[in-house]
C-alpha cells in the first residue's frame, strides 16, 4: 500500500510480467520487459491529481490544498460524481469515485559496456493506460539514457536522464481548446558506497511535468540519502 502524502494517489497495486536479456557481444546487452500493473485508487478525487501539487495557487490563495479534497469520503456507495466548485471545467471540479486501472508496459534498453569502469544505458518504454475514469485513459513514450561510473573498488556514481510524452485517449467536449499531451522530464545523480550486501547511498534528483492544466503541471526536487541492503 502506498502512503498518504498525496491522497488522490493513495492506492494499492499489484504487478505481473515476463523479462528477458540477451548477451549479444562483450560490449551489449540487450534487454526486454512486460508488465501489466492493477492500480486501485482508495479515495474520491478530481481527474489527473495525485501527479503533482501544481505550479500556481488558486484565486484564494490557498496553494497545494486546492488539489485535494478536503475531506476523505466515506467508504460507501455514493452518487457517481460529486462537484465541488460551480467556477471551470465541470468535469475537472468534480471529485470522481475511486479509480480502478489497469496500466500495460514494454521496455527495451540496452547496456553498452564502453571501459572496465564506465558503462551506459540507453532505454524506451511503451504504456497503455485503461482507466475507469475515461478522461484519464493515455499512451505514453519514454527514453532516456543513464551513465555508471566506477571510480574505485566499491564506489559507484550514475546520472540519468529521462523524458516523456502522454498522450490522452478522449478530453470532454468542454476542454477540446486546451491541448491534451502532455511532457515530463526527469534528471538525477547518485554516488553509492558498498561494502558485501549494503550500500550507502545519496541521490539528488529533479522532474519537471508540462501540462496545459496548472494543478496537473509540477516541479520537484528530491534529495536522498540512505542504507540498503541487497539479499
Amino acid at each position: 500500500m502506498r502512503d498518504g502524502l498525496i491522497e488522490a494517489d493513495e492506492r494499492n497495486e499489484a504487478m505481473v510480467g515476463i523479462g528477458a536479456r540477451w548477451i549479444i557481444s562483450s560490449r551489449f546487452n540487450l534487454g526486454f520487459e512486460q508488465t501489466y500493473r492493477w492500480l486501485n485508487y482508495l479515495n474520491w478525487a478530481r481527474p489527473f491529481s495525485g501527479k503533482g501539487q501544481g505550479r500556481k495557487a488558486d484565486k484564494a490563495g490557498k496553494g497545494g490544498k486546492h488539489f485535494s479534497p478536503a475531506v476523505r469520503p466515506e467508504r460507501m456507495w455514493q452518487p457517481p460524481a460529486k462537484p465541488v466548485s460551480g467556477n471551470g471545467n465541470s468535469p475537472l471540479n468534480t471529485l470522481y469515485p475511486p479509480r480502478d486501472n489497469r496500466l500495460l508496459s514494454t521496455a527495451l534498453d540496452l547496456d553498452i559496456f564502453i571501459s572496465a569502469p564506465l558503462a551506459a544505458r540507453v532505454y524506451a518504454a511503451y504504456g497503455d493506460l485503461d482507466a475507469s475514469l475515461d478522461m484519464e485513459s493515455y499512451r505514453e513514450v519514454q527514453a532516456g539514457a543513464a551513465l555508471s561510473w566506477f571510480p574505485a573498488p566499491q564506489w559507484l556514481a550514475e546520472v540519468e536522464a529521462t523524458g516523456s510524452r502522454t498522450e490522452y485517449h478522449r478530453v470532454p467536449e468542454n476542454m477540446t481548446r486546451l491541448r491534451r499531451t502532455n511532457y515530463t522530464w526527469s534528471a538525477g545523480i547518485q554516488v553509492s558506497r558498498f561494502w558485501g550486501s549494503f550500500e550507502l547511498f545519496g541521490a539528488l534528483g529533479w522532474k519537471s511535468g508540462d501540462a496545459p492544466l496548472d494543478y496537473e503541471s509540477y516541479c520537484q526536487t528530491v534529495i536522498q540519502c540512505g542504507l540498503s541492503y541487497t539479499f
